[in-house]
């Protein structure tokens, strides 16, 4: 598999501060969803776990707004076996493009506690 889709559902400032005094510049839930969806991912499909440790670039080109928004991870060529690179689209639900991190890179990969999952799915 060489994508994944999934929408993420934006926050407020109010769901998050006493007294916002103005709105998101960038939406922190929807920016922490996307990466939970690479994390799914490496679970689902590698049987692994990770900690995003940086990416290249962000670029938001329009605010999030109230919708859902639909995430795309593209996954590129994986350098070595703890290291993953792609990129994520965000965008509306007419297909315009939010934002995007390019070249995102998840570090610290490592097989998921492999013994205790097959244990638990096997009962």
């Amino acid at each position: 598999m060489k994508h994944l889709v999934g929408w993420v559902r934006p926050s407020k400032p109010a769901d998050w501060l006493r007294e916002p005094d103005r709105p998101w510049a960038v939406d922190p839930l929807v920016v922490d969803s996307a990466f939970q969806l690479v994390l799914y991912w490496l679970h689902a499909f590698r049987d692994k776990a990770a900690l995003p440790v940086g990416i290249k670039s962000f670029v938001q080109l329009l605010p999030f707004g109230p919708a859902p928004v639909k995430c795309t991870l593209v996954l590129g060529e994986q350098a070595t076996a703890g290291t993953l690179t792609g990129s994520l689209k965000l965008e509306d639900g007419e297909g315009r493009l939010l934002a995007g991190v390019l070249e995102g890179r998840d570090g610290v990969i490592e097989p998921l506690y492999a013994g205790c999952v097959r244990r638990l799915r096997e009962r």
